[in-house]
């Protein structure tokens, strides 16, 4: 028996050797596995953040001009309603050289 058991001992450790080898290939193809899912993950969010990205500076381009024309528009406007409450005089006197040519025209 006692020259039994170092043989018993040796075949198993190579059984456990082969069972741990086995193990280890396994567990590689499964670290292999999750890490291309993962970066399939990152690829897709980033893929999405990306997007969201230019959306939201196309909209916020969009919104930049509304504004601004909004601001010209409001600004046209008041300049019309000014011109518009003009009386015809000032109209003609638009400047302060027709002011002066109009005082020695009269003199």
């Amino acid at each position: 028996m006692i020259k039994l058991t170092p043989a018993l001992l040796l075949a198993g450790s190579v059984l456990l050797a082969g069972c741990d080898m086995e193990l280890s290939q396994e567990a590689k193809s499964k670290v292999e596995e999750t890490t291309q899912e993962a970066n399939a993950s990152v690829e897709a969010l980033t893929n999405s953040v990306n997007s969201e990205m230019e959306k939201a500076k196309q909209s916020a381009l969009t919104s930049t001009l509304s504004e601004e024309t909004n601001k010209q528009i409001d600004s046209v406007k008041q300049k019309a309603e000014e011109i518009g409450n003009m009386k015809v005089s000032e109209l003609l006197s638009f400047g302060g050289d027709n002011d002066a040519e109009s005082e020695t025209e009269e003199n």
